[in-house]
């Protein structure tokens, strides 16, 4: 693939989450089909002794990003994480694990921030790619959570999905997560499911 796109709703979703964790990296999974970013997977960084400059991930965080998109028919495209400081260029970090393509957010220009793709070309190499941000318009949002219709007293189903659309609240639950304000409990979802703050369009 030689440019992707990406889903308004995730753009701001992600640019959200990078910012409310600065001057900390944080990140996640992307993936989705045919080049356009339509999934998102947030998980802790998992660092402990330098998360400025690190975003780490395990190797269980791999495996239930790789199960969650494999269940929702998706492609697997990569890991996104933020330089809080830095530009959006891969480093030899970033380069020295086995990725086709690597998404960079900088925030060093804190308001403007540059989020980028990068296809790997080679041993430390990489090419950046176009990233374009598509209208929510086009799209609708499934919730991977609903449960089914409920019938009300006078026969007429009413619709269980709750409202994600609304960004606040899923911005609020991601930022608990990465502020340890959030119950959340890795070993729980290998058995449930991917996390609460995985999102398709």
């Amino acid at each position: 693939m030689d440019e992707f796109s990406i889903t308004q709703r995730h753009y701001e979703i992600i640019i959200d989450q990078v910012k409310k964790n600065f001057p900390y990296e944080s990140g996640g999974f992307v993936g989705g089909k045919n080049g356009l970013i339509s999934a998102i997977y947030p998980v802790y960084n998992q660092d402990i002794s330098n998360k400025t400059d690190i975003f780490a991930v395990s190797r269980d965080d791999i495996e239930r990003a790789h199960l969650f998109f494999n269940k929702h028919a998706l492609d697997y495209y990569g890991t996104y994480h933020s330089h809080p400081k830095g530009a959006a260029i891969p480093s030899k970090q970033d380069l020295s694990h086995i990725q086709k393509y690597l998404f960079i957010i900088s925030l060093a220009s804190f308001d403007q921030p540059d989020f980028a793709a990068f296809k790997v070309t080679g041993v430390q190499q990489a090419k950046r790619i176009p990233l374009n941000v598509v209208s929510n318009d086009q799209f609708s949002v499934k919730d991977i959570h609903a449960k089914t219709n409920k019938a009300t007293n006078d026969g007429q189903e009413k619709d269980a999905t709750p409202d994600f659309n609304n960004t606040d609240i899923l911005n609020e639950q991601i930022n608990n997560v990465f502020s340890d304000q959030a119950t959340y409990k890795r070993k729980s979802q290998q058995n449930n499911g991917p996390g609460d703050f995985s999102t398709l369009a």
